[in-house]
C-alpha cells in the first residue's frame, strides 16, 4: 500500500486495481483502518501518505 501511494494520492478503486485486489469494499477497509492509525489520509476522494 505505501508504495501504492509513494507518488500520488489515489481513489480506492485505482489502488485496488494497481494491487489486483477484489472486492474494492476490501481495500477501503484497509485504507479506512490507515486512516484510523494516521497512516494515510483522504483528499478529494483519494488518499494520500500522511506526512
Amino acid at each position: 500500500m505505501r508504495s501504492t501511494l509513494a507518488h500520488q494520492p489515489l481513489p480506492a478503486e485505482a489502488i485496488a486495481t494497481r494491487l489486483k485486489r477484489t472486492p474494492r469494499a476490501g481495500v477501503q477497509a484497509v485504507l479506512k483502518a490507515l486512516e484510523e492509525l494516521g497512516t494515510v489520509l483522504p483528499e478529494d476522494g483519494a488518499y494520500r501518505l500522511q506526512g
